[in-house]
């Protein structure tokens, strides 16, 4: 066995060879029970100094393992969040070569954590683990890409803390640190509901510096995790601190700006139309807001994307403002509030939303990023993807996705729940027996036990066939919801965009037949 290549995240070299052999003769298991956590096909060497992982079987030919050793460091390095004398080498046998990595043996974080709170060091305990997610959320918002969460992936070495696992994951919507974070309450008793608001705090502030709807994604997500009834107040706590609840709301991690929703009494008793995805075609939002100015229907929920894809948004932004109807965002107004494309953005998406920003002003993307993700009174819901959906904006609802989102009413006490995103006009009901259906157009009587998932359809750009405006009223009173379609000049919609310089994916986009 011999070493042709070895070299360290700093570019010095600080173990011997002869060390690095001996370690291959103290193997160590991996498992629940012992010292170390790892993929079963890692093979684990450690004394009391440092810790070998031998990455592959010896088959790759010298030069191929050395280059891929090379670029493996040289994407750590850019990382900078690994211990600098972590080094990446190569091992020969008679079979071939081996990938294998080797550190320096620190504590993991879980087991400070613990000493902190065994020796009742609550103040030690909050400060390692808000720098621990001040590190975890700097290289998700640096990178777009996600650190295993779990404490045993991380040491301590001084006052810093450093990632050990070899893996990097794309981003989870929060679902792995959820879990993580309701699994210190289960291990750790002394987290009590006092250090649990001050981390939700933290988590909040930290959070809302990625992405602004990252903390009511995570809170939502304690709704779903498991821990014991006797901890459930602990992690009550956790997540009404994080929603900004608690006693440290840390506002700066949601804006708070002009933009109020109205009060539930003032959607309560009378028609109200709902109104989606209007994407920025001001000659289909002018033909709806006639129809509804001409009947006196006074109250709407917009159930986002105001913006994106059309010409007009600022025309759109001007009019709708006046009105003190209940907004709820979108993705595509969350994009543009951020300047930045949101998750699953097609290449149309991304060109629109480059071009959308530059056309909005500083106060309109404020006001879009004031908008509540989603809305609740009672038995009813809205929002503008899938209530199923922790990020309330990317999940749709369609054939494939109705009965788990009908689920997710059923499960939350929800008789009704308003979602756009689709673009398809009609509603998903389950009835008394359990049986789901669909029905598209015309009026629908809601009735008592049923649960309906209603989508208006789409103000701008509808994409079921039509080439109508879209948008639905319901009726309270009468308990009915009635979708309708109103007729506007598609062609002037398309010549503001061509007229507008729109880029030309948009444009493709908008010309579909």
């Amino acid at each position: 066995m011999h070493i042709p290549y070895l070299d360290s995240i700093s570019g010095s070299v600080s173990i011997h060879a002869s060390d690095i052999l001996a370690l291959l003769d103290q193997p160590c298991d991996l498992g629940g029970n012992s010292t170390f956590k790892g993929k079963v096909s890692t093979r684990l060497y450690a004394d009391a100094r440092h810790v070998l992982k031998l990455k592959t079987p010896f088959a790759l030919s010298a030069a191929k393992a050395t280059a891929w050793c090379q670029a493996r460091l040289k994407q750590e390095r850019r990382y900078a969040i690994y211990l600098p004398n972590r080094h990446w080498l190569v091992l020969e046998n008679d079979d071939g070569c081996a990938l294998a990595n080797v550190s320096e043996r620190h504590p993991t974080l879980d087991s400070v954590l613990l000493a902190h709170l065994e020796r009742g060091d609550t103040d030690a305990f909050c400060v390692l683990l808000e720098k621990f997610f001040a590190r975890y959320f700097a290289f998700w918002k640096d990178h777009q890409l996600r650190q295993d969460d779990g404490p045993t992936n991380y040491v301590v070495f001084g006052e810093e803390l450093y990632y050990v696992d070899d893996d990097i994951y794309s981003p989870d919507q929060l679902v792995s640190l959820a879990h993580g974070l309701t699994g210190l309450i289960r291990r750790h008793p002394a987290l009590d509901e006092r250090l649990a608001e001050r981390l939700g705090g933290a988590l909040r502030r930290l959070l809302g510096e990625v992405d602004t709807v990252y903390p009511a994604m995570l809170a939502g997500h304690f709704d779903a995790t498991f821990v014991p009834e006797a901890r459930r107040p602990v992690l009550q706590c956790l997540s009404e601190a994080v929603r900004g609840l608690g006693a440290d709301p840390s506002p700066a991690s949601v804006p708070q700006g002009p933009y109020a929703p109205p009060a539930a009494e003032a959607l309560r008793g009378r028609r109200i139309a709902l109104l989606a995805d209007i994407h920025a075609n001001y000659p289909a939002l002018q033909a709806v807001l006639r129809e509804l100015d001409g009947e006196g229907i006074e109250q709407a929920i917009v159930l986002g994307d105001l913006v994106g894809y059309g010409p007009t948004p600022a025309e759109c932004l001007r009019e709708l403002r006046q009105r003190a109807w209940l907004f709820l965002r979108g993705n595509h107004d969350h994009a543009a509030f951020l300047g930045v494309a949101g998750e699953r953005f097609n290449r149309a998406a991304q060109a629109s939303l480059a071009w959308t920003v530059e056309r909005l002003t500083a106060a309109d993307r404020q006001w879009l990023g004031e908008l509540p993700y989603c809305w609740r009174h009672e038995e009813l819901y809205a929002v503008h993807g899938a209530p199923a959906d922790a990020s309330f904006m990317h999940a749709y609802v369609y054939a494939a996705t109705a009965e788990h989102n009908l689920d997710k009413l059923r499960e939350r006490d929800i008789a009704l729940c308003f979602h756009g995103h689709s673009h398809i006009q009609g509603s998903y009901f389950r009835d008394r027996l359990g049986v789901d259906h669909f029905v598209k157009g015309g009026r629908v009587e809601l009735k008592k036990g049923h649960t309906y998932l209603v989508c208006p359809g789409s103000v701008g750009l509808p994409r079921d066939g039509s080439r109508a405006a879209q948008y639905a009223v319901y009726d309270e009173g009468a308990q009915s919801i009635e979708f309708r379609e109103v007729a506007y000049r598609r062609e002037d919609f398309l010549l503001a965009a061509r007229t507008a310089g729109m880029p030309e994916a948009v444009l493709q986009m908008l010309e579909r037949p």
